[in-house]
Formats: structure tokens, C-alpha cells, sequence
């Protein structure tokens, strides 16, 4: 395993107190970039399931080794000391920390790591404080939320997008990034981002929903996505008993004589 550190310290060196949920968020956002450099290294591209060598090779482990730093360790255990899929890893993160000090995104980069780097930087602006990473060769990045910008790491689109709506099942809604993922009803996910109402979105989610937005259709093994979205509730549909089934028809209340003429009437049909 190979160590990094995240200095989050105070000029004059005091412990920084920091929300719960930024720091959770920056951890999940830094997990995911380290997962996807990983894959991008095993030359495993894409948003599809990595196998269980490449996960175990992205795992990161935490812990405070002084106030105001964390202490990450990333990588399998049981791993070799010398891992050529770490080290080709690691080359990928200095270039893509050294890319996010320079507002640069490298030409070459795919857009999953692009969208993870878009995610860690948006992190490290709501956390609104200079963090340095320290890589394990000894190299320190310093990330100022008054320096960077997003807008670099935004998805370039392969295919043509266009203004369309999508149906089906929500599975989830992140209130703090605005995304949510739709499933159609032929089982393709959409990843959904800049939601304009993600409130009202996850009172809905495992309901049928209607999103509408910029549609960009996946290329290979990448989720459609769909930008600037509004997810709305589609009406309940009634169930198929309560279709069929009718009130029933008022009781007949027939005398002797109607019912001897009734029968008269229809012998030959008995």
C-alpha cells in the first residue's frame, strides 16, 4: 500500500474544524478519482463494473496522523511491494493534481476522469480552504478554491446532444451535487447532473418520473447522461383489478308473476 497525506491545517497550525458532510463528501470524491485513474492504468476505460484486483488496487483507508492532516492509504494489502498498476496510478494523479492547479484539463484524458476531477475540485471549493496533497514520491499539490475553476473538467460531448425527456424508475438523488440516475424501462441507466429541482426529485426516488433535459446518449460502456434536468412524477397507473372489476349491478326484485313470464319468455334459451 502507498500513503498520501491531505494537509487541511490552519496557517498558524492550529486543527481546522470542518463540516462532517464536505469532509465526507471530499472523501468519496477523492475515492472516486483514485478508482477511475486505476481502471484508466489497467486499461479499463469506462463506467461499467472494474474487476475485483482493480478495486481492491483503488481501496483507501484513512486515518488523522497529526491535527489537521489525513492520512490515506490506498491500495491491497496483499499486493506485491512493487505494483506496476500503483505506480502507473499514482503517475496519473500528480498529472491530474498538477492539471487542476493550472485550470488545464490534459488532452488525453477520458471524460469518467474528467467528471471525477469536476467532483474532487467541486468538493475542495465548498471546503472553501487551500488543501495539499502529498503523494507518496514526496510531491505536494496545492489546491486553492481561489485558483481553480470547474469549468476546465466539464464533459465533452462525443455525440450529438438534444432536448428530450426519459422515463422510468429513479434510483437515487444526491441533494449536495444535484444528480440523481434514472433506469428506463429497458434497464439503461442515465446519469442525471445540474438538477433544477433535486428536493422535490428525492421525495420521488423508486417512483416512475419523467426527466427531461439535455439528453447525450453514452459511448461503449458509459451511462447516457442528461444535463440541466426537472424530474416530475408520472401519474400512478391504476391497477389492472380495478380495471376490470365494475360495481355491481343493482339486486333484481322480480315478483312470482315476473318471474313465471321472465322464464315463459326465454324457455327455448334454457
Amino acid at each position: 500500500m502507498r500513503s498520501y497525506a491531505v494537509c487541511f491545517g490552519m496557517p498558524d497550525g492550529a486543527a481546522p474544524e470542518l463540516p462532517a458532510g464536505v469532509l465526507a463528501d471530499f472523501l468519496t470524491a477523492l475515492q472516486t478519482l483514485l478508482y477511475r485513474l486505476t481502471r484508466e492504468a489497467a486499461d479499463q476505460a469506462g463506467l461499467g463494473r472494474a474487476v475485483r484486483p482493480v478495486e481492491l488496487s483503488s481501496g483507501a483507508h484513512v486515518s488523522w496522523s497529526e491535527a489537521g492532516t489525513l492520512l490515506v492509504k490506498v491500495g491491497d494489502p496483499d499486493a506485491l511491494e512493487i505494483d506496476p498498476l500503483a505506480d502507473a496510478t499514482d503517475a496519473a494523479f500528480a498529472i491530474v493534481l498538477d492539471a487542476i492547479t493550472l485550470n488545464t484539463r490534459p488532452p488525453h484524458l477520458t471524460n469518467p476522469v474528467a467528471d471525477a476531477v469536476d467532483g474532487l475540485i467541486r468538493v475542495l471549493l465548498d471546503l472553501g480552504r487551500p488543501v495539499a496533497i502529498v503523494l507518496p514520491d514526496g510531491q505536494v499539490a496545492t489546491c486553492d478554491p481561489a485558483e481553480i475553476r470547474r469549468d476546465p473538467w466539464q464533459q465533452t460531448r462525443l455525440e450529438p446532444a438534444r432536448i428530450g425527456t426519459v422515463t422510468g424508475r429513479l434510483e437515487m438523488v444526491d441533494l449536495r451535487s444535484r444528480r440523481c440516475r434514472i433506469r428506463d424501462p429497458l434497464g439503461q441507466a442515465y446519469d442525471v447532473s445540474d438538477l433544477g429541482n433535486p428536493s422535490e426529485a428525492a421525495r420521488l426516488v423508486g417512483e416512475q418520473v419523467a426527466v427531461s433535459g439535455v439528453v447525450q446518449e453514452g459511448t461503449g460502456t458509459q451511462h447516457h447522461r442528461i444535463e440541466e434536468a426537472h424530474v416530475i412524477p408520472l401519474p400512478a397507473r391504476q391497477p389492472a383489478a380495478q380495471q376490470i372489476l365494475r360495481p355491481a349491478a343493482d339486486q333484481l326484485d322480480l315478483t312470482d308473476d315476473e318471474w313465471r313470464t321472465f322464464l315463459a319468455a326465454h324457455r327455448d334459451d334454457l
